[in-house]
């Protein structure tokens, strides 16, 4: 009975419709309605969605970064194994290693790797990239005065070109005006309305473009980026593992385990940040 409810909720959640775009023939438009939601919400919500409807692996849960590593001597993937111990006195020990799977070299010498160790050095090599207190709070008070800077050139702007609509309204109407008491004829009537109709659109069409494609489509990505950054924020995120392993697949490259030791390079932004060094200035770096 509660299938079909059911069926429509599901429909409701996957429809395109909601951010603005529709399927036409098995392709896809951007509709002329406002969208419901953002896009970046509606991918967020399937992410969610397609998470809760499939079968969760206890093979990933227990195994984070397997795949995530290639052996640092002979380049073959790095794979997970648990060792169990049980004593005499009925205790049970159990630990997760990680391990070159040997599949390119079987006399590899790179000995085991204990999660903790690993994420332990994995955590250390994130914060290394983290924004102190005292960077981030000026970054973010920069971020919200340039944000207000904004509002108000988009403001002035905008109120200046609405104002150049309006008198092109006005002479509209008197153009109207003359060619109903006949002071101006058929043909130039038509000129001079042709005229108008099109700076009016012209003028329009510059007060969209400018409160859309001002300073804040990069803004708010940045005040995003300097959030996740900041130390209190990222030294939570990094002590769940399955977090860190996102940060670390989402920011790093050319990941290797060797002697013990986890390497990997830092994509861009995060290189920037990883080779600052001493820097006064975070404008300047």
């Amino acid at each position: 009975l509660h299938y079909p409810l059911r069926r429509q909720r599901q429909m409701c959640i996957r429809d395109r419709f909601y951010y603005g775009a529709f399927y036409w023939s098995n392709e896809l438009y951007k509709g002329i309605h406002k969208p419901a939601v953002s896009k970046k919400l509606w991918d967020e919500v399937q992410r969610i969605y397609s998470d809760r409807s499939r079968p969760k692996s206890i093979w990933k849960e227990e195994k984070v970064f397997t795949g995530l590593f290639r052996c640092g001597e002979c380049g073959a993937s790095i794979t997970a194994e648990r060792h169990t111990k049980h004593q005499k006195n009925g205790n049970i020990h159990s630990w997760l290693y990680y391990r070159c799977t040997k599949k390119r070299d079987a006399i590899c010498t790179q000995p085991y790797l204990r999660e903790e160790s690993l994420i332990e050095q994995l955590q250390k090599g994130v914060l290394e990239i983290a924004l102190s207190d005292d960077m981030a709070i000026p970054m973010l008070n920069q971020i919200e005065q340039w944000k207000l800077e904004e509002v108000s050139r988009v403001s002035e702007q905008s109120l200046s070109l609405k104002n150049e609509v309006k008198e092109i309204g006005a002479k509209l109407r008197r153009l109207n005006g003359l060619y109903v008491d006949g002071e101006v004829d058929r043909e130039e009537y038509t000129s001079r309305k042709k005229h108008l109709v099109n700076e009016e659109l012209s003028l329009e069409k510059r007060v969209k473009a400018i409160a859309s494609d001002g300073a804040m489509y990069w803004l708010e990505p940045l005040k995003e980026f300097v959030n996740r950054l900041w130390e209190r924020n990222l030294r939570e995120a990094v002590g769940d593992p399955l977090k860190l392993r996102d940060f670390i697949v989402e920011g790093g490259s050319n990941l290797k385990i060797k002697s013990q030791k986890v390497l990997w390079n830092w994509n861009s932004p995060y290189e920037i940040l990883a080779s600052r060094g001493v820097c006064s200035s975070w404008l300047g770096s």
